[in-house]
């Protein structure tokens, strides 16, 4: 049973990769392959902080903020303040949205940091 699940899963991870390499073509403005995981990341971890978004991927606050503003160049994500100004929650654009297929209604199943 456990073979058979590891074996779907590995089905379903390829299947993903394959989507990501079709809809993320060499082109001015295009997104590389560790940006597009950054976004999937920012998708799954809900409204992340720089810093929340930095730690779970084991990387500096800087290059964090670096890989960020990288992607909000493209479109892909903007930084929308908290109540206090200090902090910013990532949020992902339409752009993120119409590229990959996700709405922004999509189910809650978000990773919390």
């Amino acid at each position: 049973m456990l073979e058979k699940m590891l074996k779907t899963f590995q089905k379903l991870r390829l299947e993903f990769y394959r989507k990501i390499f079709t809809r993320v073509r060499e082109r001015d403005g295009s997104l590389s392959a560790m940006e597009v995981f950054s976004l999937e990341i920012i998708y799954a971890l809900g409204r992340p902080t720089i810093g929340q978004f930095a730690r779970f991927i084991g990387i500096s606050q800087s290059n964090a903020t670096y890989k960020v503003n990288s992607l909000m160049k493209k479109d892909n994500n903007t930084a929308a303040p908290q109540e206090d100004g200090r902090e910013y929650n990532l949020e992902l654009s339409e752009k993120f949205y119409g590229c990959l297929l996700y709405t922004s209604d999509a189910a809650d199943d978000r990773i919390s940091v």
